[in-house]
């Protein structure tokens, strides 16, 4: 945790025998609530909830599986994370919020506003999965449809061996290479904090596994079929997108952009993967915050509308 910082870690029991362990920041009434990615927690967006919380409440939960929550019931599919996070906001009576999704944390978002659109006020990701998951091929080229295929694929393997050893060294390799691209890599005390927030995962399998069976538009791709839930997002969204981002390409915000018609694209350039990190920080945050209070200026007029 960032020195002398007003970010505290709290808990709270859902009703269905899961604890959530969830970061918190700032008092305003207005609540940010921010989603991570996969092999990441709430504490990589600590610089961003810093800068938020000076205009937001920000409240980022650790998932289910990762972190300092618990993995009491295995997930299938992100149906479950997102009955959590309605679990979660209603243990803390919480109705309104401004929902960012980051990486992972994209198709969490996006499933919870087609599922529960009265929370959401305003809907945002960052370097998201696109709306028909990641859609992974073994070694073959072969499209996996099930956990079997993902333990067969030595690239997953490697994956969970890396949690399930807790070897600092390939995680520390990973998370400079593969996260931060090898630049603006944060100092060696934040770098080993977040290795220790990565070694706390403990659901990668069934992670990969809802990535690749994730898909909520209308069409087949390839593994499912979709669910059409996309259609259901209601409101104007922003997708953010860095352009040098090797981990979830550009081309998922846009393939967002094309099913949500009401969605807008920013891309980021030269951003990467990790966004929530200098020098990066301040134009998603200020993205966020155009985007946010572009919305609380329009909602009396589309409330008269409505009426």
């Amino acid at each position: 945790m960032v020195p002398n910082s007003p970010i505290t870690l709290k808990y709270a029991t859902l009703s269905n025998n899961e604890t959530y362990a969830y970061r918190e920041a700032g008092i305003s009434e207005r609540t940010l609530f921010l989603l991570h990615g996969n092999f990441t927690t709430s504490l990589f967006f600590e610089p961003f909830m810093l800068k938020m919380s000076k205009s937001f409440r920000v409240i980022a939960p650790d998932m289910r599986g990762f972190g300092h929550s618990t993995y009491n019931t295995s997930i299938d599919s992100f149906e479950d994370i997102c009955d959590d996070i309605k679990n979660f906001l209603e243990s803390l009576h919480i109705k309104k919020i401004s929902l960012l999704g980051w990486s992972l944390g994209g198709p969490v978002a996006l499933l919870f506003a087609s599922k529960y659109p009265t929370y959401i006020e305003n809907l945002i990701t960052v370097g998201s999965v696109g709306p028909k998951g990641t859609m992974l091929k073994d070694t073959e080229g072969v499209l996996m449809k099930t956990k079997e295929d993902f333990l067969a694929c030595q690239a997953i393997q490697g994956s969970i061996k890396m949690i399930e050893t807790k070897d600092e060294t390939i995680l520390k390799w990973f998370l400079v290479n593969a996260g931060f691209q090898g630049k603006e890599v944060p100092s060696e005390e934040k770098i080993k904090e977040y290795i220790e927030e990565i070694k706390l995962q403990r659901n990668v399998l069934d992670i990969f596994y809802a990535l690749n069976s994730f898909n909520i538009t209308d069409e087949f791709n390839g593994i499912c079929e979709g669910t059409g839930q996309i259609e259901k997002i209601q409101g104007p969204c922003l997708f953010i997108h860095g352009n040098q981002d090797v981990n979830v390409k550009t081309t998922c915000s846009l393939e967002l952009k094309e099913y949500v018609k009401q969605g807008e694209v920013k891309i980021i350039e030269g951003g990467r993967h990790f966004l929530f990190e200098p020098p990066y920080m301040e134009k998603v945050a200020k993205l966020v915050k155009d985007f946010i209070g572009k919305e609380e200026c329009g909602k009396p007029e589309r409330e008269e509308a409505r009426k």
